[in-house]
């Protein structure tokens, strides 16, 4: 993938002014990469109150990283940031020199460790404290008056901290908003993603063997989608998200499967059936009117139609093809986390989502029984276009006959 070029400033600036902010202070771990494209290592290692990402509304100001010297010498140098971010740094030890590795007393640094040096050196100015950090962030009319959205309780105290006289408000709903929409390098990252999560799920389903148990199918899914470039987060087998069931799949067994992994961060969302041996009649019959409910109803999904339009039209479908059986059509935005649109209005009260061209939505479409017939399930991750949408991945195998 290229740099990305970051979010589109003057989309977020009109949908922050729209809900009256002057900034957003976030530190939640997808905001922060949305907004910057960094991954400090610090929150792998459970601190979350070590990195902020700072948005404001004017999109002339750039977007601020603030962030300990050391991570970010230690693992952002490494990939950098997205086009237009400015790292903020904070000192991680009592002085504000930098923390850094030394060179041998008969070798010279590498050019990895040149990079790193030389990334620390040119963000300038280490600071004392987050909360100095966001003062020389941010216009000091904000930190007086303005008014500032956060996401995490770690964000709000330090708005607190550095700006007592800005007005304090949830901005976990305006980024969301923010990352509804899709930009074009989004869009590559979660194509690439997206085909990565199906190609590891349809690895995982053709090595089955009778007697593995659904432990066994989800650590295969695993081991594909780390083969394959991607990070793992679950695999729902035969109804069954636990891990270390050890019930096993035998022949005649229909199943469904339901993979989420992410790459470049963004997360693919694929499910299927999948048959072991013949299947039986009834099953199969209920799996392919789902695949032809789906395939009328994902036709029809255009810009303007809303989340609940999408649930209340699959039924209708489904009811046409095959009135006894219930799938619940749930659409859902799919982006840095599995689910991501905002659950509140511009006004803070409750939103019935309308597409948009540039969303990337699942619709979900699980059989609702639990019987010794199976399970079913079918899910694709489509993008609105202008006009209609389109599937970004390969949707030629809405059943898998093993």
């Amino acid at each position: 993938m290229p740099a990305n070029p970051g979010i589109d400033r003057d989309r977020a600036s009109g949908i922050m002014r729209r809900m009256s902010l002057d900034a957003l202070v976030v530190s939640r771990v997808e905001n922060v990469r949305y907004a910057t494209g960094a991954v400090p290592i610090t929150t792998k290692l459970g601190f979350y109150d070590a990195s902020f990402a700072v948005v404001p509304a004017d999109p002339a100001q750039p977007v601020g990283l603030l962030v300990f010297q050391f991570p970010y010498y230690f693992s952002i140098a490494d990939t950098g940031l997205n086009q237009g971010v400015q790292p903020v740094l904070v000192a991680s030890g009592p002085t504000s020199e930098p923390v850094i590795f030394a060179d041998g007393p008969h070798s010279k640094a590498t050019m990895r460790e040149m990079k790193r040096r030389s990334a620390t050196f040119e963000a300038g100015t280490i600071h004392p404290d987050f909360p100095t950090a966001l003062g020389a962030t941010l216009p000091s009319r904000l930190l007086r008056s303005g008014t500032i959205g956060f996401d995490t309780l770690e964000a709000m105290q330090l708005i607190q901290q550095a700006a007592p006289g800005a007005n304090l408000v949830s901005g976990e709903s305006t980024i969301r908003h923010m990352r509804l929409i899709k930009t074009a390098w989004e869009v590559d990252a979660m194509s690439h993603a997206a085909q990565v999560n199906r190609e590891a799920c349809h690895r995982a389903v053709r090595s089955v063997r009778l007697g593995d148990t659904i432990s066994a199918v989800q650590a295969s899914y695993g081991k594909h989608a780390a083969a394959l470039g991607s990070q793992p987060v679950f695999m729902v087998v035969d109804g069954v998200v636990a891990e270390n069931v050890t019930e096993p799949v035998r022949d005649g067994t229909t199943f469904l499967i339901d993979g989420v992994s992410s790459r470049y961060g963004y997360y693919g969302d694929y499910g299927r059936t999948v048959f072991l041996g013949e299947p039986r009649k009834e099953i199969a019959g209920k799996a392919r009117a789902i695949g032809k409910a789906w395939s009328q109803l994902s036709s029809e999904l255009k810009p303007g139609l809303k989340f609940s339009e999408i649930s209340a039209r699959g039924t209708a479908i489904l009811h046409s093809i095959e009135p006894s059986i219930a799938v619940p059509f749930g659409p859902h935005s799919v982006g840095l986390r599995h689910t991501e649109q905002p659950f509140t209005g511009f006004d803070g009260g409750p939103l019935d989502i309308a597409l948009e061209p540039g969303m990337i939505i699942s619709v979900d479409c699980p059989l609702m029984q639990a019987t010794d017939q199976g399970t079913v399930h079918l899910e694709d991750l489509m993008l609105i276009t202008a006009n209609g949408s389109r599937p970004i991945h390969a949707v030629d195998d809405q059943i898998i006959v093993i």
